[in-house]
């Protein structure tokens, strides 16, 4: 405990001496020996040891304290037992100062001279004022307080050089853009947004073609994030993006063709498997089982499987194509690779229906189901 009550002491001790120091300006000095002090801990150690008082200061001849810039070379000196211990002090006007800016990460003293007389203690906030055109440092501080930080003074810890804060990431720049922040704070400000978080919403949703927030937030709980693509979406039919999109992949441009090949490719692939038989024939049974009940020619089946299968789009009837050729993953592909495959696939539907081929597939699938075909008359009976 005593130990403690000591440390306490001392350090009140070494503040009050550092406080208490009188500096004098000088121009010249005796020739005496002089040693340069590394740290401000040892030279604040040698004040303390010799109990000085007095610091004697020396500046540039032309850069002294009452001119515009500060001298990047002052030095302080202290005698002790005859010699001169000298420290620099990088043009701070004293040792408490160098002390302050330096804790405070001030990058010269001229800054932190600025600073001070902003009343500004904190150096990441000085050099945001300074890099912007706030009104005043009431807005900088609403502004700073409310997530208007684009940038950071200070190199970060992370080895990406950007630290994140609540509402945005922060990138070190040596030499930050101006005046970006308060731009922000004020345009926000005039649009009745205190906050950076609310104000960049605002600009994100505007800048996607969406008028109000209510706008965005609709098209967002559908997936959609642009107005274009939510008017493009809902002229089509589709209700979220994800339909949409799946769509798009498959090249179809409405809702009910998107439905339609749903419904379509869901009973082929049922038929297949059922059936046991292959995804071409299951195709045949499929508009088979469209047909009405009755009797007919093999040449108008043909015809009337042709005319069935030309009433669904272009589109459709393309992405029908593109799913019969066994395609895996059809829906990844983009238009490009299925225009691609389009041009080397070995199934088209509408050929499936020429009288060669129906003939063939009536000799290698059980109708039964359906109906019936006569070899001899080709004639179809539809149950």
């Amino acid at each position: 405990m005593k130990r403690i009550f000591a440390i306490i002491a001392a350090i009140f001790l070494t503040n009050c001496a550092f406080a208490d120091l009188k500096y004098i300006e000088i121009e010249s000095k005796q020739n005496l020996p002089m040693i340069r002090i590394k740290t401000i801990e040892d030279f604040e150690a040698i004040i303390n040891a010799y109990d000085i008082s007095l610091v004697f200061l020396q500046y540039d001849s032309d850069l002294r304290p009452g001119f515009n810039s500060v001298s990047k070379n002052s030095e302080a000196f202290i005698i002790a037992g005859n010699t001169y211990f000298v420290f620099s002090m990088e043009g701070y006007k004293t040792l408490s100062d160098y002390k302050s800016g330096k804790t405070a990460n001030f990058k010269t003293s001229s800054d932190y001279e600025k600073a001070k007389s902003l009343g500004i203690g904190n150096a990441e906030f000085f050099y945001y004022y300074d890099r912007n055109s706030f009104q005043n440092i009431n807005d900088a501080n609403n502004a700073y307080k409310n997530g208007f930080v684009f940038y950071t003074a200070f190199r970060s810890q992370y080895a990406s050089g950007q630290i994140f804060s609540s509402s945005n990431k922060l990138v070190f720049n040596e030499d930050n853009p101006r005046n970006k922040e308060s731009d922000a704070y004020y345009e926000a400000k005039k649009l009745g947004y205190v906050n950076y978080t609310d104000y960049k919403e605002y600009k994100d949703y505007t800048a996607n073609g969406f008028i109000t927030k209510e706008e965005y937030l609709s098209a967002k709980a559908k997936g959609f994030y642009n107005a274009d693509e939510v008017k493009t979406a809902e002229e089509a039919g589709f209700l979220n993006k994800e339909e949409f999109s799946n769509a798009q992949k498959l090249g179809l441009k409405t809702n009910s063709d998107f439905t339609d090949y749903n419904e379509i490719t869901v009973s082929i692939d049922k038929i297949s498997k059922d059936a046991k038989i292959e995804k071409k024939n299951a195709i045949v049974v499929y508009f088979m089982n469209k047909l009405p009940k009755g009797e007919m020619s093999l040449s108008v089946l043909s015809n009337t499987l042709k005319d069935d299968f030309s009433k669904n789009s272009m589109e459709l009837r393309k992405a029908l194509n593109f799913y019969a050729n066994d395609a895996k993953n059809q829906g990844e592909y983009d238009k490009k690779q299925r225009d691609r495959y389009s041009r080397n696939q070995t199934i088209d539907i509408a050929n499936l229906f020429y009288t060669e081929n129906l003939k063939k597939f009536f000799k290698e699938v059980n109708i039964s189901q359906i109906g019936s075909y006569n070899e001899n008359t080709e004639i179809f009976r539809r149950k």
